[in-house]
């Protein structure tokens, strides 16, 4: 916050707790009013091979990447503003694929899908959805 500024918003919570992003959500409607645009970043990428994945890993890497979406979305929805931008960061390799990540790549193509499917459920609010 001290090299953003004085009017920088800086809020902490973890993409996978619905609890939290509903926090964030609030604490941004009272000092906003709204939102116009959301930059869903979170994502978290480990190399393995698919002998490798356990359950522990294949939890975090598809939680932060893809529950981390759908959490954040769910949160602000109600206060994104008509004609509002969405933009959630996908990679490359949801198309192209890599070796020692697939786990990642999966989440990432999961990502890029709902990018699609909720394009076209809120064209009536006018809120476009980019990844």
């Amino acid at each position: 916050k001290a090299e953003l500024g004085e009017h920088a918003l800086v809020l902490k919570g973890d993409v996978r707790s619905i609890d939290d992003m509903r926090a964030i959500a609030a604490e941004m409607k009272a000092q906003f009013g709204g939102l116009d645009i959301v930059f869903a970043n979170a994502g978290w990428a480990f190399p393995s091979a698919l002998n490798d994945i356990d359950e522990k890993l294949y939890s975090e890497i598809m939680d932060i990447n893809v529950k981390g979406v759908v959490f954040t979305l769910q949160a602000v929805l109600p206060d994104l503003r008509e004609g509002s931008s969405v933009i959630l960061n996908t990679s490359f390799v949801a198309q192209t694929g890599k070796h020692g990540i697939s786990l990642t790549a999966a989440a990432k193509a999961a990502v890029r899908s709902l990018a699609r499917s909720w394009s076209y459920e809120f064209l009536d609010r006018k809120i476009r959805f980019n990844a």
